[in-house]
């Protein structure tokens, strides 16, 4: 088994995607073995540091954020890992959030940042810049989750729950 905390659990049809502190194991549910992922990115980079959580997007990649190694993006079909690393804020992910749209969230609680979105294009996450009201506001980030109305919402350190037009980054007010 796993002796060390675990931050996150995510099920898929065949395997249960354990996060630790440290590394990222797999469960099998027919056997019931626990394993420990070995998959490597092409720059011969594992997972190994604390993983906070995992979510899936819409064609099935793995995206997982850990604190200390940024995102890993792992394709299952095609056993390819691939590391997303935001040295700006140590490479510190507490979240994912995929929406509606497909699109790729990526929240922090640490550095000048705390909000990145996937540019598929570049293949790069950037910075998205909140605009406040009050310039007091700032937003450490710690959760994400996009609702029915296709609003996002955003848990932070300072600011509490905090509504955002994904689109201009601005903070809504209701």
């Amino acid at each position: 088994g796993i002796n060390e905390s675990v931050y996150t659990l995510y099920a898929t049809e065949h395997l249960l995607w354990i996060g630790p502190e440290k590394g990222l194991y797999t469960l099998n549910y027919q056997t019931e073995k626990i394993d420990l992922f070995l998959i490597k990115t092409i720059q011969n980079q594992s997972i190994h540091s604390s993983i906070q959580h995992i979510i899936e997007d819409k064609q099935d990649n793995l995206w997982i954020s850990t604190y200390g190694q940024g995102l890993f993006r792992y394709n299952p079909k095609e056993h390819q890992l691939i590391q997303y690393e935001f040295p700006e804020i140590n490479n510190m992910i507490a979240s994912i959030c995929i929406d509606s749209e497909n699109q790729i969230w990526a929240v922090t609680n640490w550095g000048p940042n705390s909000l990145f979105k996937l540019n598929k294009v570049k293949d790069t996450f950037e910075p998205v810049i909140f605009t406040y009201d009050k310039p007091q506001y700032n937003s450490f980030a710690l959760a994400m989750f996009e609702d029915s109305y296709q609003n996002l919402w955003i848990g932070s350190w300072e600011s509490g729950l905090q509504k955002i037009d994904k689109y201009t980054g601005e903070i809504i007010k209701d």
